[in-house]
């Protein structure tokens, strides 16, 4: 009968693995897994064939001396650094490694470190088993977010690679890495750049939907039910109903990645309603960059969309390839704490313009090129009405125009501002000019109005010729003495409104003085035409 090869296994392994190389071998276990010396190892080997190390045991000229028969040393690990590969070599034993085996089992320990890391889970953990939770807080724990986040990767090798692949396509994760010498485009690319979904072309099938969650970046999805068919690389949605974002929404369209797998094409008409601005910021990455303000905005809104746009390998819209129009709607709308309203209302000096709660607002929008545009709409913040349009950009400047009514304003009734600059560095400009040419245009009606009637200096050149021309000279002075003394009273009661009505009420008053005058001599010179007409008999 032929004797089976002798082998040692120097530490303990897996029973399972024991009973195979049983089948084949005459075996020798420390499944007591002692930790044997250097003597003890040569010893243990010293009739074997074979030896299983762990990667522990030093294999070296003086074991290999002690043990004549030794043909194989098989370790069990990566590297084989236990190894005196020169002396191996001299005495003819071979020696065999496992490469690889534990690279993605390594590549899981790696990020199940990161995100125990990033979300506190061993902190909170403790916390816990010491009895120490007791309520709920907003912050605890919190940690950082994963999703979406850059991945930095010091060595970029096997296990680097496996790391940076489950932050891209599995987290969304944009990937940095340094290492010695770059990676090859294909492999870099393969492993830091996320994938869309493909939808294959070869397939066809209709189906009726009914999901209780779906989970899709930052979004829940919840109870979504409707028509789904996929044809010819195209998955197409019909009468799709679900619960999003707080509220509920409709929705018909097409996803599409027939042209190009890399850059599926969407395509949406949805209705919203009574879904949560908070929610809609927090879940919805295009929001932070368009409409910024939503962080800001308490209540809910209703949302007409009509949305066409091409993604990334993220399934993220390409917000320079975006095209929508719609109509956003909110019964009930709260907004504090925007620096662009904080600085209007330090300009006009109007605290009511820092808050706003405004109820059946109604705003259309448009996105294009990159920005959000919206048409002309009316607020009302307190007693202020205020009329609003202009555009939000994906680098987050601002464009917008106001005009703002002031009441119990006086002379000064309207204000033009303009908000530049960016939602947390606002630059406001205040149209002067336009505001000053409507008090001048307010007050010169007005007391025109009241010092001349519309057409009493005819008729009076009628009935009195021979003392018209003393009254077009008295009712000139009397013009201007009462023009000056008006424009005197204007500036002493707008200096108490601030710099801004008291610069408005003296170029008011100068214009006024201005008129008056220009208003004398016409009245001079009418007097003469009509003594004229008469003294020649024309009427």
């Amino acid at each position: 009968m032929t004797r089976k090869p002798r082998i040692l296994i120097a530490r303990a392994i897996s029973p399972e693995a024991v009973q195979r190389l049983e089948a084949h071998f005459d075996v020798q276990s420390n499944q007591d897994d002692v930790i044997w010396s250097q003597d003890e190892l040569a010893r243990q080997a010293r009739d074997m064939d074979g030896v299983l190390t762990t990667g522990s045991q030093t294999v070296d000229a003086a074991l290999l001396a002690a043990c004549p028969r030794l043909r194989i040393v098989a370790n069990m690990a990566v590297g084989y650094n236990n190894f005196d590969v020169a002396a191996m070599t001299a005495a003819g034993v071979q020696g065999t490694n496992a490469p690889d085996v534990l690279t993605e089992t390594t590549a899981d320990f790696g990020f199940a470190l990161l995100m125990a890391t990033a979300r506190r889970i061993c902190e909170s953990e403790h916390y816990l088993r010491a009895g120490l939770w007791n309520s709920w807080r907003y912050d605890m724990f919190a940690g950082a977010e994963v999703h979406g986040s850059t991945l930095g990767i010091l060595g970029m090798g096997r296990i680097g690679q496996g790391i940076a692949r489950r932050g891209a396509h599995g987290f969304g994760m944009k990937v940095l890495y340094h290492n010695r010498s770059r990676l090859p485009a294909e492999t870099e690319a393969a492993d830091t750049t996320a994938s869309a979904l493909e939808v294959p072309r070869n397939l066809r099938l209709s189906l009726n939907t009914d999901l209780k969650k779906v989970l899709f970046q930052k979004m829940t999805i919840e109870n979504v039910t409707g028509e789904m068919s996929m044809a010819d690389g195209t998955l197409s949605l019909d009468g799709l109903r679900l619960g999003i974002f707080g509220g509920n929404a409709s929705a018909s369209g097409s996803y599409s990645t027939a042209s190009d797998p890399k850059r599926p094409a969407l395509k949406l008409k949805a209705d919203f309603a009574n879904a949560s601005f908070q929610r809609t910021f927090e879940e919805l990455e295009m929001v932070k960059q368009l409409v910024p303000i939503f962080e800001k905005t308490g209540g809910n809104y209703s949302l007409s969309l009509d949305l066409a746009t091409a993604l990334d390998a993220a399934m993220s819209p390409d917000l320079a390839t975006l095209n929508a129009s719609g109509e956003i709607r909110s019964e009930n709308i709260n907004i504090q704490n925007i620096k662009a309203f904080e600085a209007m209302a330090d300009a006009l000096g109007n605290d009511k313009l820092r808050k706003i709660e405004a109820k059946d607002v109604k705003i259309r929008f448009e996105i294009r090129d990159g920005r959000v545009n919206t048409s002309p709409f009316d607020l009302k913040i307190g007693d202020v009405n205020v009329n609003l349009s202009g555009s939000t950009g994906l680098d987050q400047t601002i464009d917008y125009q106001a005009k703002v009514a002031i009441p119990g304003g006086g002379v000064l009734q309207n204000v033009a501002v303009n908000i530049g600059g960016t939602f947390t560095s606002p630059k406001i400009t205040l149209g002067v000019k336009e505001a000053v040419q409507e008090a001048v245009t307010n007050v010169v009606n007005e007391q025109i109005q009241k010092l001349t009637g519309s057409e009493s200096l005819s008729e009076e050149i009628a009935k009195q010729a021979e003392n018209l021309r003393q009254e077009a000279r008295n009712a000139g002075q009397k013009l201007i003495e009462t023009a000056q003394q008006q424009s005197d009273k204007l500036v002493e009661e707008a200096s108490k409104k601030g710099a801004l009505a008291k610069l408005a009420a003296k170029k008011a008053g100068e214009k006024l003085v201005e008129e008056a005058e220009k208003q004398a001599e016409k009245l001079t010179a009418e007097a003469e035409k009509q003594i004229e007409k008469l003294t020649a008999g024309k009427e």
